[in-house]
C-alpha cells in the first residue's frame, strides 16, 4: 500500500529540527511506496537542501506563523493533498494540525518531538494539551518521550527515533594541525543553549589560549551576547551568522563547545563526533547518552566561566580522540536508511489503527 505522508512545518530556518525534517523527507521520498508531501509557511536557510522535485509542496501565505486563520489555510491545503498521515513539526504547526484533524477525522495526525523541556506559557501548554490527542508521537530522545508519558500519553503511542547523522560521508577530509585549531559554538543563540555562560567562558579561555574562537548562529540573545564579547575587549572571539555549510568548519579539527541546558538529540554533537572533533559539553542526559558517562570533558551548565575555560583548555591541548570511542559506537547506527525505516514502520502501524 502506498502511503501519503504530509509534513507540516512552520519554516526551514536555522535549527536542528528543520535540518532533520529535510533529511527525513529526502530519504522517504526516494522510496516507491511513499508519497511525501509538505505544507509550510516560510522558507529558510535549510529549505534548499530538500530534494524538491520528489515532494508535493504547498506553501501557505500568511503574515504570521501564529495567525489563527492558519488553521483554515491548513485545512484547505490538506483537502488538496489528501494525506493518510499528517506529521507536524514545531509548535505552531502542531497546534494548527490538532485543530485541522477535527474536520478530517479519517486522517491520522502525528507529532515530532524535538526537545524535552518547555517554558510555562500558554503556547507550549496548549500544545501539550492538544498533543495528547495525536495518533502517535515520535521524540528523538528518551527525555522527550518522558515529557509526553508524564502528561498521560500511553507508552504504546510514543516511539523514540534518534536523529540522522547528517555528517555521514562528509568527514573524510584531511585535518590541519592542532596549531590552527578553532574553538567554536554553532547553533541557535537562545536561553536553552546557555549561550551567555558560554560567551563568558570563551572570554576566560581566550585570555589563556592563543587560538581563534567563533560563535556562529542567530537568535534572540545575539545582541546581549555581542555585548559580552565586546565589553571583554579580547581580540580573538568572532561572532558570525549561521552558515549552512558548517561542515566545512567541522572538518578543520575544532574544539566544539555546547553548554545546553536541555536538548532532544543534539545534531551538532552527533556531527562533531562523526568528524572526530573533541567536544566540551554540559553534563545533561542528552549529552551523556551520546558521549558516555565517563567522557572527560563535561562541565556543569552553571559552572563558573573560569572553570569551564579550564576544561576548554584541556580539550584544546589533547592530541588524541580516544575519548570519542563510546560516542562513535553510539552514532554508528544513525544512517538515513536506518532512521527512515524506523519512521516507515511507525507510519504503517499508525495507518492501520
Amino acid at each position: 500500500m502506498t502511503l501519503r505522508i504530509c509534513f507540516a512545518i512552520s519554516s526551514f530556518g536555522q535549527g536542528g529540527a528543520q535540518k532533520q525534517c529535510v533529511a527525513l523527507m529526502n530519504v522517504l521520498s526516494s522510496r516507491p511506496d511513499i508519497i511525501v508531501q509538505l505544507i509550510h509557511f516560510e522558507g529558510g536557510i535549510n529549505f534548499d537542501a530538500l530534494v524538491q522535485d520528489r515532494v508535493e509542496i504547498l506553501r501557505i501565505n500568511t503574515k504570521s506563523q501564529y495567525d489563527p486563520c492558519n488553521i483554515f489555510r491548513l485545512v484547505a491545503a490538506l483537502k488538496r493533498l489528501q494525506p493518510d498521515i499528517l506529521f507536524s513539526w514545531l509548535h505552531a504547526s502542531d497546534v494548527f494540525s490538532a485543530f485541522s484533524r477535527l474536520v478530517r477525522p479519517k486522517m491520522r495526525w502525528m507529532i515530532a518531538e524535538r526537545d524535552s523541556h518547555y517554558p510555562d506559557n500558554w503556547r507550549y501548554n496548549l500544545r501539550a494539551y492538544l498533543g495528547r490527542f495525536a495518533a502517535h508521537i515520535v521524540p528523538n530522545s528518551e527525555k522527550g518521550a518522558d515529557y509526553w508519558t508524564h502528561r498521560g500519553v500511553p507508552k504504546n503511542k510514543v516511539t523514540v527515533v534518534s536523529n540522522i547523522n547528517l555528517a555521514t560521508g562528509s568527514q573524510n577530509v584531511s585535518k590541519p594541525t592542532s596549531a590552527t585549531r578553532k574553538i567554536i559554538y554553532a547553533g541557535r543563540i537562545e536561553p536553552q543553549k546557555n549561550v551567555l555562560n558560554l560567551a563568558a567562558a570563551f572570554v576566560e579561555a581566550a585570555k589563556a589560549l592563543d587560538a581563534p574562537f567563533k560563535i556562529i548562529g542567530d537568535g534572540t540573545l545575539r545582541g546581549e551576547l555581542s555585548d559580552v564579547v565586546k565589553n571583554a575587549a579580547v581580540g580573538n572571539i568572532e561572532m558570525c551568522a549561521y552558515d549552512a555549510n558548517i561542515f566545512a568548519l567541522y572538518g578543520q579539527n575544532p574544539i566544539y563547545v555546547s553548554l545546553s541546558r536541555h536538548e532532544g538529540t543534539p545534531n551538532a554533537i552527533i556531527e562533531n563526533i562523526a568528524f572526530g572533533n573533541i567536544i566540551v559539553a554540559s553534563r545533561i542526559p542528552e549529552h551523556i547518552g551520546l558521549l558516555g558517562p565517563d567522557y572527560p570533558y563535561y562541565v556543569g551548565v552553571d559552572d563558573d566561566p573560569a572553570d569551564i575555560a579550564s576544561v576548554i583548555k584541556s580539550a584544546y591541548e589533547t592530541q588524541g580522540t580516544q575519548a570519542l570511542s563510546f560516542a562513535r559506537s553510539q552514532i554508528s547506527q544513525l544512517t538515513s536508511e536506518a532512521v527512515g525505516t524506523a519512521y516507515l514502520n511507525i507510519f504503517r502501524k499508525v495507518a492501520v489503527r
